[in-house]
């Protein structure tokens, strides 16, 4: 019987003869009968004729059955409506076939690992969108099914949200060429292809893939796409942009796109060898962008692609500010004048000081820069500027050098710039720019501003581009996504090559890690670079030196495997003779200046300087270089204290001399002489703040970290860059930026970055709507941590597996889905140390899988369900808890958390799990006592098992001998044997317990005596108690809640 069966909302119109039937349960993974499991449907019974089928609960699954159970599944019931959210999810072989199959909009069908299509029909239903999702990188799906759609029905997005590769590997094919679907095909992270796209339009995002088979002619329809279309079909459309460029009115072809319209090649699947054409009938509409001020220097109008974003405020306008030692007064400017390009600000006409802007309008953004000042010298460091203006909606802003701030209000919709250093400029003479743009775009179309923000924008952009065009832009960020995207590391450390590649071999390939990391210990053998460069090769781990490293490289990259390097500052160390012997080079940063005052022999300590006329100690400079070292001549000394700096003639006190690898000299009057600047005293030296200048050093430095790089970088094609204590040279504010900018135009492969806190802002990409999307590219990676014991030198025992798992729970709190396995103490990694004497080392490694499999699509109900039980540390940016989040699999192999919680005393507050340092991991919660005390504790779940772990405190006086754990009215367990001061003794459940030294590693499992060994819910008295007198000991009493089926199984 032929009948419509439609669902909207909630209301089903059924056929009068049939029964509804409602799926009342989730069909997870492990359920291979699908939809033929009974009692997944309110009447326990496999689907039959005479019934009407819903799932109408969202993000419940309906799956099709497994290609072990039904080959060809066909649905047996007159109807299927999939409702509100819910999921259809193929995991079948063959042909599917569902006639009156429903889906409505909001819910969705999901590809969750089949190999088959779909035949029948299929009636999309409501109003909004139906989304079609691969799932996974090597996902296809044909849909030979007839689709029909409601007008209303505006989008069907096919959109893969799983792992992502390649757009040609996953995706749909809709084949019925009756289809009737005229709304918008938005494709994104995969392919659409067939012959059965209705009349509808199309977007295509950077990841996307079209092809369109047969001619099509949709005179009301568009295409625009930033991804690649296969040109292989005659198309026809109303409007058509390919990678940010409107096509006009006329019939186009490949050299016409590629060659006369500059369009990158990569836009077509078979570039200038595409047969097909694309006819176009009207011209593109022009983006209009533009930013005026009336005569009063207040903002008359600020459009943005086309959209008034002008509000109103009397607060609008410039103002100068000024600096008073502890306070800033403002002084609105009143008067502007104009003059071509060019608007100079000040209070009334004539009046100083002045400021002269040049704004720049695009089609899709505007961009506002100060180009000079009048009034201020440099020494008038008590100036500063800003520009106040309101928006009727939300208005982005970036920064397009670090000479100038800027800040947006998202609820208040105002912004402000800030020219904190008119009094200055940076070494090309930049003084500061803003590039404004519509903040409430996204997707496409947000993509496209950014795009001509960075095209015609001074950003840097990445080395060895022909030509950097919008089209280059979105096709460089495509390709960044496809590279760096999902990413998961490790940390490794070796003393030794061979170290290094079992390392690799034993944890990273079979994780199936992207990234390996390695601290400047490991590679480059010291912290900072004193004795040699920073792009020297440690010998000892690579004895060939960089040969050695760019073949691990290449050892990695053949299992798309890419390389970060640890690196500290822009340093020249001071025992680097390149830049110190035989003379100190002049390029060094350097402060004051004049000559020796009398001569001085080789042993002298006590030296005096004549200063050139305005030289002054350094009152501050930056936020941790110093400035007590001065070279005399080719001498470098370190001053022990600066004295009668007041006169013109300075007493130079407790010097030492001969610093590094220069020599302690005789000097004769009149020598010069000159300050250095070192960070943190160190031992190194920075650049002069010199960009731009001959000869510069700061350019050298960079050119040299780049070019190290690419080198190692070539195999795998993508790397990251990490500058560590970067800020440590800021001698100005913006220096830092300029040569993290400088760096990254030398490289010429997609690169990641980190300087303390956040990526480097030459990163551009991550502004765009994929990557910044995309939380793997978040500067906090989701840890899984595992470190030896450190307590008698540094306070912190060996991990436990508890604190792993927190810190993994912690982690997500903070936003991080880069999975990263390291050690959490600073400056230090995982090694064969780590790998063979702690004896959690194979459960870690496991998780750290389990995560990598998990970390860049977790599902937001599981972050839901771990933000539930994981709060805010008061005053700190991270996380603590209660109740740590053990991640496992179930017997049906998905993935679970098992809530574990450390009970605590009920006179006592024991405290959370909470993370003890942002560079040292989780700190625990236990009882500190001696044997044979008491201790009341509660339990929040229900009665049960009770586990624990005792540690004999390091310091114990003696050990515990055949301890038993007493619970108060229930029961006891007791072991024989003996628990040494630092020693774990564990239980778990089952017939034995653990007896672990520091680190975990098991030296016994004695036989447990036991009986009701149970907690009840609520109070507890437990006591731990040994054969002989008290010892010192440490207690956790451990007991588990009910395991939570994380959802993102139903992703994988």
């Amino acid at each position: 019987m032929n009948r419509t069966f439609v669902a909207m909302a909630a209301v089903v119109a059924l056929n009068a003869a049939g029964a509804l039937v409602s799926q009342d349960e989730n069909v997870g993974a492990a359920d291979a009968a699908g939809w033929l499991k009974a009692s997944s449907w309110s009447n326990d019974q496999v689907p039959s004729p005479g019934n009407d089928y819903i799932n109408n609960v969202s993000g419940r699954d309906t799956r099709t059955p497994q290609g072990s159970i039904e080959g060809n599944p066909v649905f047996l019931g007159d109807s299927l409506t999939i409702d509100n959210g819910a999921v259809l999810k193929f995991k079948h072989t063959g042909v599917c076939t569902a006639s009156n199959l429903t889906i409505t909009a909001g819910s969705s069908l999901q590809n969750g690992g089949s190999s088959g299509s779909l035949a029948g029909n299929l009636a999309l239903t409501g109003a909004g969108t139906v989304t079609f999702n691969p799932s996974y990188h090597n996902r296809k799906t044909t849909v030979s099914a007839w689709v029909t759609a409601d007008a209303a029905i505006h989008t069907i997005a096919v959109n893969n949200s799983g792992e992502f590769t390649a757009a040609t590997e996953c995706g749909f094919t809709f084949s019925n060429p009756s289809n009737t679907f005229a709304g918008t095909w938005d494709v994104q992270n995969c392919y659409l292809k067939g012959n059965g796209l209705g009349a509808g339009s199309f977007i295509v995002g950077t990841q996307g893939y079209l092809d369109i088979d047969g001619a099509y002619h949709n005179p009301v329809g568009s295409l625009d796409c930033n991804g690649v279309i296969k040109l292989d079909e005659d198309l026809t459309f109303q409007s058509a942009t390919i990678r940010g460029v409107g096509l006009a009115s006329g019939t186009h072809n490949a050299t016409n796109l590629i060659t006369d319209l500059g369009i990158d090649a990569s836009a077509l699947a078979d570039g200038l060898a595409s047969a097909g054409t694309i006819t176009v009938l009207s011209d593109p509409p022009v983006s209009h962008s533009e930013f005026t001020f009336n005569s009063d220097a207040t903002p008359a109008t600020l459009i943005l692609n086309g959209v008034n974003r002008m509000g109103s405020s009397s607060d609008d306008g410039f103002y100068l500010r000024t600096f008073d030692g502890q306070n800033y007064s403002e002084t609105m400017l009143g008067h502007a004048s104009f003059s071509g390009d060019r608007m100079t600000v000040s209070e009334s006409a004539g009046s100083l000081p002045s400021f002269t802007f040049r704004i720049d309008a695009y089609p899709r953004h505007v961009s506002i820069h100060l180009v000079d000042t009048e009034g201020i010298g440099a020494n008038d460091r008590q100036y500063g500027m800003r520009l106040r203006l309101i928006s009727n909606a939300l208005v982005w802003m970036k920064s397009l050098d670090d000479v100038v701030d800027a800040d947006t209000d998202e609820d208040d919709a105002w912004q402000d710039i800030y020219w904190k250093y008119p009094w200055a400029a940076e070494a090309d003479g930049t003084k500061g720019g803003v590039a404004l743009y519509d903040g409430t775009l996204d997707g496409a179309e947000l993509d496209a501003c950014l795009a001509s923000i960075w095209a015609n924008e001074p950003i840097p952009h990445p080395a060895g581009q022909p030509s950097w065009t919008e089209a280059d832009v979105l096709a460089w960020v495509a390709q960044y996504r496809a590279k760096l995207g999902a990413m998961s590391q490790v940390q490794f450390e070796a003393t030794n090559l061979a170290d290094l590649y079992t390392l690799t071999d034993t944890v990273a390939f079979p994780a199936g890690v992207k990234r390996v990391y390695m601290h400047t210990a490991t590679w480059r053998g010291e912290y900072w670079p004193n004795y040699n460069s920073i792009t020297n090769v440690n010998t000892e781990v690579f004895p060939n030196g960089k040969a050695d490293l760019v073949a691990y490289t290449e050892y990695l990259a053949a299992s798309n495997i890419m390389i970060r390097l640890h690196n500290v500052g822009i340093p020249v160390g001071e025992n680097d003779a390149e830049f110190l012997v035989p003379t100190v080079d002049r390029r060094l940063d350097c402060w004051g200046g004049g000559t020796l005052e009398v001569p001085i022999s080789s042993s002298d300590t006590r030296i005096r300087l004549r200063v050139n006329e305005g030289v002054n100690l350094p009152v501050y400079i930056g936020s941790a270089m110093h400035f007590d070292y001065v070279r005399i001549g080719e001498e470098i000394v370190r001053v022990g204290s600066f004295e009668r700096t007041e006169e013109e003639v300075w007493v130079l006190e407790g010097c030492t001399r001969g610093l590094g690898a220069t020599d302690a000299l005789s000097h004769a009057a009149g020598e010069d002489w000159a300050g250095l600047l070192s960070p943190w005293t160190s031992g190194v030296y920075g650049p002069n703040y010199d960009l731009d200048q001959p000869d510069s050093l700061m350019d050298d430095l960079a050119f040299r970290h780049a070019s190290f790089l690419n080198d190692l970088f070539v195999a795998s094609g993508g790397g990251h860059l990490h500058i560590d204590g970067g800020n440590s040279h800021d001698n100005t504010p913006w220096s830092g930026r300029d040569y993290y900018d400088r760096v990254y135009s030398y490289l010429e492969y997609p690169v990641t970055s980190s300087r303390v806190g956040r990526s480097i802002a030459a990163n551009f990409e991550q502004s765009f709507s994929g990557v910044r999307d995309d939380m793997t590219y978040n500067y906090f990676p989701l840890a899984v941590g595992i470190r030896l014991d450190e307590y008698r030198y540094k306070g912190y025992p060996a991990t436990s597996i508890l604190n792993t798992h927190f810190m993994a729970q912690e982690s997500i709190m903070t936003g991080g889905r880069r999975v990263s396995l390291s050690v959490p103490m600073s400056g230090e990694s995982f090694g064969m140390n780590e790998l063979n004497n702690h004896g959690l080392s194979g459960e870690v490694i496991d998780l750290f899988g389990y995560w990598i499999e998990l970390g860049s699509i977790l599902h937001e109900d599981d972050v839901a369900y771990v933000a539930a039980v994981t709060t805010k540390t008061p005053g700190s940016n991270h996380y603590e808890t209660d109740h740590v989040l053990v991640l496992g699999k179930n017997g049906s192999d998905e993935y679970i958390f098992t809530p574990h919680h450390v009970m605590s005393r009920t006179t006592v507050d024991d405290g959370p799990f909470y993370m003890a340092h942002q560079e040292k991991g989780g700190a625990e919660p236990m009882q500190s006592i001696t044997s044979g005390t008491a201790i009341e504790v509660d339990n929040p779940y229900a009665a049960q098992e009770l586990q624990f772990v005792v540690r004999v405190h390091e310091d114990a006086s003696g050990s515990l001998v055949d301890p038993s754990i007493q619970i108060a009215g229930a029961g006891s367990l007791s072991i024989t044997g003996t628990v040494n001061p630092g020693e774990f003794l564990q239980y778990t459940g089952g017939t034995t317990a653990k007896i672990c030294d520091k680190n975990w590693n098991t030296l016994s499992e004695p036989t447990v005596t036991q009986s009701g060994f149970h907690v009840a819910a609520g109070n507890n008295t437990i006591t731990a108690t040994q054969s002989g007198g008290s010892v010192d000991i440490e207690t956790q009493y451990i007991v588990t809640d009910a395991a939570y089926v994380l959802k993102t199984n139903d992703r994988l």
